[in-house]
């Protein structure tokens, strides 16, 4: 019944239960990371490897700290790691915004872009932040794949509209993205999440916020449908 008869009801703590049987577990790991590669339509399961894990990763701002703790500024005092990053952006997404805009107005989404929002040259401290700060609940590590999942019980996705990257699954997506280019790192990410009613999420409310970032993933094919999983399918997986 939980501590003074109180049921925790965080997703911090359902993700750390649920998942303690992967750490121990390496064969589970790997039956996970094999169905997270099924919707990519081929057999690529002899590229899996050894699979790794954690939980409540911050792979941005531990980087930032092993690679360049001291930022030397340029002649504007910028600093020139919020300008790479910014660079590496535009490189990477140099249509995310207009995507975005355009996902609004086919699907009377009730989502709304500021100026800043996806253009980090309106501020690239912002944006830095963003990525610096950006947490990702699992994360499975093969030598050619970075699984990164987001759990969800009872909460709704993130839509901060002060950050540049304003929407949370999106924001998770790009910081990975830039941090495996920042890296050199040859691997393909590969998002998903755990719901509690993976339906609910693939057929969006119109007047949910929240659940217009998992419907602009999949539409962008940036998520795969098959890859909502429900807390009971993990459960399942592990053993």
């Amino acid at each position: 019944m939980g501590i003074l008869g109180i049921h925790n009801r965080t997703e911090n703590w359902m993700t750390a239960r649920t998942f303690t049987p992967y750490f121990e577990c390496h064969s589970a790991r790997t039956r996970l990371s094999k169905k997270l590669l099924e919707p990519l339509g081929k057999d690529r399961e002899g590229e899996l490897g050894t699979v790794k894990i954690e939980l409540f990763w911050k792979g941005m701002r531990d980087h930032i700290q092993n690679k360049d703790a001291n930022y030397k500024l340029d002649e504007h005092g910028l600093s020139m790691r919020r300008k790479d990053f910014a660079e590496r952006y535009s490189s990477l997404f140099p249509h995310l915004r207009c995507d975005i805009k355009k996902y609004i107005e086919q699907s009377g989404s009730p989502m709304s872009l500021q100026t800043h929002n996806y253009n980090p040259m309106e501020d690239d401290e912002e944006f830095y932040n963003n990525l610096r700060n950006t947490e990702i609940d699992i994360v499975l590590s093969t030598p050619k794949f970075l699984f990164v999942g987001e759990a969800k019980h009872e909460s709704s996705f993130d839509v901060e509209y002060k950050y540049v990257l304003m929407h949370q699954l999106i924001r998770q997506y790009v910081m990975t993205k830039i941090l495996v280019n920042c890296r050199e790192e040859k691997v393909e990410v590969v998002p998903f999440v755990i719901a509690d009613n993976p339906a609910k999420l693939k057929t969006p409310h119109p007047n949910l916020k929240h659940m217009h970032q998992i419907s602009f993933m999949l539409n962008q094919c940036l998520l795969k449908e098959e890859n909502i999983l429900s807390w009971n399918s993990i459960g399942k997986i592990a053993r």
